[in-house]
Parts: C-alpha cells; structure tokens; sequence
C-alpha cells in the first residue's frame, strides 16, 4: 500500500520550530494516543469531531535513541475518526486514558466503567459523543511508523515520571507508513470503534447508556 501522507494540523506547532532534518526514522517503543484537538469543544457544539493521534517513539539521533513526539490527525475528510492503523485486531482498538488534558470532558470511573460528569449539546440540538471529548490510548499488535521526511524540534529537558529529567523532542513528519518487521500497511484504514466499557452518567432528561454498548468515535 501507498504511503501516508500527513497533512498539517493547528497542534503542529514542531513543523515551524524544527531545526533539525532526520528524513526516514522508524519509531522504537512507541506509545500511540488519541487526543481531542486544541478547539474540540468549539467544534464540538458544531457536531464536528476533532481528535489527533500523539505518537511517541525513539529515533536515533547523534549516536543516541533520542524520544520524539509527532501528531497525526485522526479525522478524515468526511468527518469520521479514522484508525491510525496500527490497532490490534482483537478486541476494543482503544481504552480511555487515567490521565486526561485539562480541556478534556469530565468523567470519573465506577469500576471499570466511565461515568460522564458533563455532556455538549449541539447548535442541531444533538448530544455530542462523549468519546470525541476524551484521550484514548492505543492498542497496538507488534506495529510501529516509520516516518518520512521527519523533523525535530532543538531537543531539550522535560520532568521524567521518576522525578528526574529526560532529553526529548517534538516532531513533524510529511509521511508514514505503518510497519512491522516483515510487513507493512498504510493508515488511516477503517473507522473506529470504541468498546472500552463506556456509558453516559444518568441524568434527568437522559437514562444512563449500558457499558456493553459499542461507542462509535
């Protein structure tokens, strides 16, 4: 399949500040993630979805494996939140994250269920899925991206979740393609589903959704 082209997205802001030009680089431990866009709740009341995927990885970089962050918009020109293509086959693609942005939509969990706390109507009237309004993370099956044209912002010191520091830097890259170690597929591929144990928190004008159903994002 065809390469993947990456177009540009308000989040990119490493595509005017990157200094540094890799080219081709293969992501090494990646971590994928679903994540509302800068104005989603603006579009939200608009009946418009606006998410993007943050892909976290290694690339080598002066004789180190230096960590770079690059962001992929997940949603397609008919409006539909698109997979990346590096979801595992079995089961539910993604599952809603514990840490969540500040913008993001407020829930708490019951167990393992997502109780949401506030909901977005739409200009239409509509309740806005509350899956557009929350960070994701992203199972994967042994796959990972390797980028095309890649570059990097001036690498520089951010706070470790031990407490200490890690060098890392942020990323644009004009292409990708999904890969494993003897086979590849391009993404976007197919619309996404979510089957992380979800529902609404009950309200008055509203019953609460059962956790068995199927979100689709």
């Amino acid at each position: 399949m065809s390469t993947q082209e990456i177009p540009a997205a308000p989040q990119d802001t490493a595509r005017k500040t990157a200094v540094h030009f890799i080219g081709e680089a293969t992501l090494i431990d990646p971590d994928f993630t679903l994540v509302p866009g800068l104005k989603w709740r603006e579009n939200a009341v608009k009946g418009k979805a606006d998410m993007f995927y943050s892909v976290s990885g290694r690339v080598p970089f002066n004789g180190t494996l230096l960590p770079v962050t690059v962001n992929v918009p997940a949603v397609n020109e008919n409006g539909e939140v698109v997979q990346l293509g590096v979801e595992s086959g079995e089961g539910a693609p993604t599952m809603v994250s514990d840490f969540q942005p500040e913008s993001a939509l407020k829930f708490h969990k019951e167990g393992d269920q997502v109780v949401f706390d506030e909901h977005i109507v739409t200009e239409g009237g509509a309740e806005f899925n509350p899956a557009f309004g929350v960070k994701h993370l992203v199972f994967r099956n042994g796959k990972t991206l390797k980028l095309g044209g890649l570059r990097i912002t001036e690498p520089h010191f951010v706070k470790a979740h031990d407490g200490g520091q890690k060098r890392v830097a942020e990323g644009w890259a004009a292409s990708y393609e999904v890969v494993r170690e003897r086979a590849t597929a391009s993404g976007p591929v197919a619309a996404l589903t979510l089957n992380a144990g979800v529902r609404q928190a009950a309200r008055a004008t509203k019953a609460a959704v059962p956790a068995a159903e199927p979100i689709r994002l």
